[in-house]
């Protein structure tokens, strides 16, 4: 099952639930102000979708499968800019499945998402990463403190002075890469 959702500002938009992600990438070809965009990164291909608010009319009803959604210019926060549309998958929970799978949609761990089945470890590593830090500043003296969550740019580590670190997949991955705590610190401080 699939979910369109539209994004402005900071408002969301829960268009409607979808069988197939191809009837929601149908829907969104079937109202002529969604554009779409595709770019290709490595061997995967992206689609976005974006609606100029400006060219939204007063009213217009969008019309799939006998289903009406209404779009009107009046919806949005902003008279000009731009609107994103998402196709999200997501797990119809009352389909029973016979051994446990875990749901389509990405686990968020502060400021970003993470595949549900990598989700355990990457919690496991990010944790391990801080601890590490913190008992190397600690045998130095020194406090490290915790600031950040739930912020834009996410979650970090900082010992004033001598560490701004943010726990991301970039550090955790740097991390796990190092031949030690202090090359990791001498790494993400240069």
């Amino acid at each position: 099952m699939y979910t369109i959702e539209m994004y402005q500002d900071e408002r969301t938009f829960t268009i409607g639930v979808f069988a197939e992600e191809a009837h929601a990438t149908a829907f969104l070809a079937s109202v002529p102000f969604i554009k779409k965009e595709s770019y290709q990164v490595e061997d995967t291909t992206f689609e976005d979708y974006t609606l100029a608010i400006e060219q939204v009319p007063t009213y217009y009803e969008a019309v799939y499968n006998n289903h009406v959604y209404v779009f009107t210019r009046f919806m949005f926060t902003n008279a000009e800019g731009e609107a994103s549309l998402f196709i999200n998958p997501i797990t119809n929970f009352s389909e029973p499945v016979a051994a446990p799978s875990f749901a389509e949609v990405g686990v968020r761990v502060d400021a970003y998402s993470v595949a549900p089945e990598e989700a355990k470890d990457y919690i496991a590593a990010r944790e391990a990463l801080f601890e590490a830090v913190v008992a190397h500043f600690a045998s130095k003296g020194l406090q490290v403190e915790r600031f950040g969550l739930g912020s834009e740019d996410g979650e970090y580590a900082y010992c004033k002075d001598h560490l701004f670190l943010h726990l991301d997949a970039g550090a955790v991955d740097a991390w796990q890469q190092a031949s030690s705590i202090e090359q990791f610190i001498k790494d993400m401080t240069n």
